[in-house]
């Protein structure tokens, strides 16, 4: 009998309920899953994405009141890049969806807009209409130049 495996966040608490969020594979594939409980009452399961790729990702809001899931769908996506799906941690409903390049180090919902922030940059999308908004691109302490003569001996 196959089990369960992946990865999962830690759990975390938000207006009563506690909740985890998965990337599970149950044998023929993988899906993105947020499992929520009321006291010791479980309630059922919201799946958020059932990706056709291991290409994927989920998150929690900073504030815990969402979850992302990041999907790779060849059908509706283009390619590299991800349907970025939200749902509501408390009730479990589709909040919206944004089309990104890439999925977010940190994020949160306002206004019916997904702002999130990327490394070296942040954006806002709007999950209505499933469009990034904007994006800026933040300044990067890399060093792209040459290194010094003496660095380059080493």
């Amino acid at each position: 009998m196959d089990q369960p495996a992946g990865y999962h966040t830690d759990s975390f608490q938000v207006d009563g309920l506690t909740a985890v969020a998965a990337r599970e594979y149950l044998n023929p594939g993988f899906r993105i899953v947020l499992h929520r409980w009321r006291g010791h009452e479980a309630l059922p399961d919201v799946v958020l994405c059932k990706p056709p790729r291991t290409d994927e990702g989920v998150l929690v809001s900073a504030d815990r009141l969402n979850v992302l899931a990041g999907c790779q769908n060849r059908d509706t996506t283009p390619r590299n890049h991800y349907d970025v799906v939200v749902y509501s941690t408390i009730t479990g409903q589709p909040v919206g969806h944004v089309v990104s390049e890439a999925l977010p180090a940190t994020w949160i919902v306002w206004n019916q807009r997904l702002v999130y922030f990327v490394p070296e940059r942040a954006g806002i999308g709007d999950l209505s209409s499933a469009k990034p908004l904007y994006e800026w691109t933040l300044r990067s302490t890399r060093y792209l130049g040459p290194y010094p003569p003496s660095a380059r001996r080493r």
